[in-house]
């Protein structure tokens, strides 16, 4: 092969070579049990067989790394014995902690004593560890902020340790929002469905309907869909109650079908029932469509509203049901209350 011939080869080459992505890491991803792509927010640099060197720089309260929401992702690499400390600000806002780690993790989350900021109060803890023969696990969880907000303390804390003896490399985010790949619910079509519907009901955050649809709404439209489901109601709701269409399906069941069936009832003694269409994109549940249910009459849904009340009297009082009465149901779901 001539000499200017193999140059033009090689350039070819180191430029094919150079252009190439990145190939992303297997992840079993904790909360809906699946494997999925692990994205740059959850991939520690060590992910990909990398030697690993310990951290030690945050491995104390006193020299917790602080994190910020949409801020850059902290990596490290424990083992056994240490741990690796974070903080987080209340005013930084709600979100999520992401991490992902080719280990072990044990992970827990605090939020300050009252009255004193540098004082972790009661850990939560919840461990994680690869399967199914991923190179990663990936978690995450409602940032400790929001918690915080609410006892009126500033900070949050972040606690990382692992029991191996090999290192572990992890990767920790502190996002706004997750990726559109893990909005959705991982407890099946049912969940999503309450989830979506409670939502419009509550008149909650718009984020809510965001992470049961996968559809970004305005005020205005969310408004707009609450009025063609409930109608003009007026005096809003202080709690709703959801109803079974029928009481002697096994609600394992019908907790799974694609199409729910979910009837409520508020403090007004207002009853609504819809249908509900969910599907599933990357593994989770997204609610697709919903409308006001074509096959009941307001007569009917009145009727499963009140067999409900007659058999949750019933249960608290110890009675049996009398001739001519509704039949028995099984207690029903318990009461949502509004949110605020």
């Amino acid at each position: 092969m001539k000499k200017w011939m193999l140059n033009v080869v090689t350039a070819t080459v180191l430029t094919l070579s150079s252009s190439l992505p990145v190939l992303a890491e297997t992840a079993w991803w904790l909360e809906p049990g699946i494997l999925v792509e692990a994205d740059e927010a959850v991939t520690p640099p060590g992910a990909a067989g990398q030697p690993l060197t310990v951290t030690t720089a945050n491995n104390s309260l006193s020299t917790a790394k602080g994190l910020k929401a949409g801020g850059e992702p902290a990596d490290g690499v424990i083992v056994t014995g240490m741990k690796s400390w974070y903080v987080v600000a209340a005013d930084d806002g709600p979100g999520y902690i992401r991490i992902g780690s080719t280990g072990p993790l044990l992970i827990e989350d605090a939020i300050a004593v009252p009255g004193n900021d540098s004082v972790p109060g009661v850990w939560s803890r919840k461990s994680v560890a690869p399967q199914k023969g991923a190179r990663l696990v990936e978690t995450s969880m409602i940032s400790v902020t929001d918690l915080a907000r609410i006892r009126k303390v500033r900070r949050g804390f972040i606690r990382l340790s692992t029991d191996s003896t090999t290192p572990v490399a992890y990767r920790i985010s502190f996002v706004s929002e997750l990726p559109e790949s893990r909005v959705g619910s991982a407890y099946g079509p049912g969940s999503a469905a309450s989830q979506y519907i409670l939502a419009l009901a509550n008149g909650g955050p718009l984020n809510d309907l965001y992470r049961a649809t996968r559809t970004r709404y305005t005020k205005e439209q969310a408004m707009g869909l609450r009025e063609k489901l409930f109608g003009k109601t007026g005096t809003p709701s202080l709690f709703f109650r959801v109803h079974e269409k029928d009481p002697s399906v096994d609600p394992n069941l019908t907790e799974g079908m694609p199409v729910q069936h979910i009837i409520l009832s508020d403090d007004q003694s207002r009853q609504w029932a819809f249908v509900i269409r969910c599907e599933q994109r990357d593994g989770l549940w997204v609610v697709a469509d919903a409308r006001k249910d074509p096959d009941l009459t307001e007569q009917e849904v009145a009727a499963i509203v009140r067999r409900d009340r007659e058999a949750s009297g019933n249960f608290r009082s110890g009675e049996t049901a009398g001739p001519g009465s509704a039949p028995a149901a099984k207690p029903p779901a318990a009461t949502r209350r509004r949110g605020k």
